[in-house]
């Protein structure tokens, strides 16, 4: 059986977290853990607002299958600026990951595998969306990150030699220092996945 190693971090672009429009939830169990990753359209305190409003419908939802998760936000943030997330459950026994989402939060494996997880194009909140649902199985010893397009598209983790080694909070807060863009908030989940 595997066990996990989960974290995150968020830079608001406005150095203030009330005006900061990306939201990241956690919430490993004993057998799963649920990540959902949000990154509202725009900044400032309308954008958190509906940040907030995500992660309370996370709270509410995170044990429901995926699908009515996503579209359930969808429904949640009808009329608001819209946003992008990307949500996945591990099952921590089996390693099977599974995982959807809206937009380009993107979602990516390290390590012992190296994959980008694709979702489907749109913005929730926002006229239709046409998310699936898929599934990986992931090897322990592998890194799941999550990250906002405040941070660069193309990591390198050849430019920090020795990072997937790191604690899941050391690998957040450094891809953000690393790879954060100055234009936008930035954020980053990291879910280990041990031996």
């Amino acid at each position: 059986m595997g066990r996990i190693d989960c974290a995150y971090a968020i830079r608001p672009l406005l150095r203030s977290a009330s005006k900061c429009g990306d939201s990241a939830v956690c919430l490993p169990g004993e057998d799963t853990c649920f990540l959902a990753l949000t990154d509202v359209l725009g900044h400032g305190e309308q954008a958190r607002d509906v940040a907030a409003q995500a992660e309370r419908f996370f709270l509410r939802h995170s044990s429901e299958d995926l699908l009515s998760v996503i579209n359930g936000l969808h429904r949640c943030l009808a009329g608001t600026r819209g946003a992008v997330s990307s949500i996945c459950r591990l099952n921590i026994k089996t390693g099977v990951l599974a995982y959807t989402g809206v937009g380009n939060v993107a979602m990516k494996l390290a390590g012992r595998q190296s994959i980008q997880l694709v979702t489907s194009d749109g913005v929730i909140g926002y006229g239709p969306i046409h998310p699936r649902v898929r599934e990986q199985r992931i090897q322990p010893g592998t890194t799941l990150l999550l990250y906002s397009d405040g941070v660069s598209e193309h990591i390198s983790f050849l430019e920090c030699p020795g990072i997937l080694h790191r604690s899941a909070d050391e690998i957040a807060n450094r891809v953000l220092d690393r790879f954060g863009t100055n234009s936008d908030d930035a954020s980053c989940i990291v879910l280990k996945y041990l031996r």
